[in-house]
């Protein structure tokens, strides 16, 4: 069994690693050379971008995780599972079970690695909006309560908020840096927050910055309750995880013992060399 899973393992790395490929450079090649005849390799790697999953390959580029990191767990995923389930049931029909159930792991592991990030970030706007209406009613233009605003955020926020920080400063406009913010997080009610403030820089600052927006604000604060509560028993629910499995695998040791004493008992007189 061992020897299996091993082998399975170390096929899906000589895959990877024979069609591992450097997109730039292949896209250099298609100007300097043209077009040419689609090789083996190219058709089984445009196979490996569709298992990859594209649009989550992004939001991976978004968070800093390499893709190549997520393509490789998956194949080996789907290399892996088949065996255990053959391994299991001695039946070719749950090997493509576990094909399907190896991509399907992969993705929602990384899946939900993204969604943490989003939702880390979207928690804090809440606490990005009052920032914001304090500067904009103190006097600032949207530009600089944007950067006044910069060191008063947290975690993810303030990383992303840097990152438009620096993009203004480099000659970037505000609208573009904020709507690129939003493309990165593709959440509705943080969109409505970055539009508002980009008609602010357009159009001059309201009497009541963001007061239209009280929808929005609900949604948002709920969102941020339900968050930091996750966040505060994150320990507890883990330690509370450890537990389950430390009391399901003590509850499972006399089943065990009974099937071995069992098969102990079934063998012939002499099979264990005495």
């Amino acid at each position: 069994m061992f020897l299996s899973v091993l082998s399975a393992l170390l096929i899906a790395f000589g895959i990877y690693h024979k069609l591992s490929f450097n997109r730039a450079e292949m896209r250099r090649r298609e100007v300097l050379v043209g077009t040419q005849k689609v090789s083996l390799k190219q058709r089984v790697t445009h196979l490996g971008e569709l298992i990859g999953n594209k649009k989550l390959k992004g939001r991976l580029e978004t968070i800093g995780v390499d893709p190549s990191k997520y393509f490789l767990e998956t194949i080996v995923f789907m290399a892996v599972m088949p065996v255990l389930m053959l391994a299991a049931f001695t039946n070719i029909f749950f090997g493509f079970v576990g094909i399907g159930l190896g991509y399907l792991l992969s993705y929602l592991r990384y899946s939900a690695i993204y969604q943490s990030w989003a939702r880390d970030i979207i928690a804090d706007v809440p606490d990005l909006v009052t920032y914001l209406k304090i500067r904009l009613d103190t006097g600032d233009i949207p530009v600089k309560a944007v950067e006044n605003i910069a060191a008063l955020l947290k975690g993810g926020m303030a990383a992303e908020w840097e990152r438009i920080v620096a993009m203004t400063q480099s000659g970037v406009s505000l609208e573009t840096a904020l709507m690129s913010f939003a493309d990165r997080i593709d959440n509705r009610d943080l969109t409505a927050v970055l539009v508002r403030l980009v008609s602010y820089a357009k159009e001059g600052v309201p009497q009541v910055p963001f007061g239209d927006l009280s929808e929005h604000m609900n949604h948002l604060k709920g969102m941020q309750k339900r968050y930091k509560l996750k966040r505060a028993t994150t320990p507890m629910t883990v330690y509370a995880g450890i537990s389950m499995m430390v009391a399901m695998i003590v509850g499972m040791v006399p089943y065990f013992y009974h099937i071995f004493v069992s098969l102990m008992g079934t063998l012939p007189a002499g099979a264990l060399g005495h």
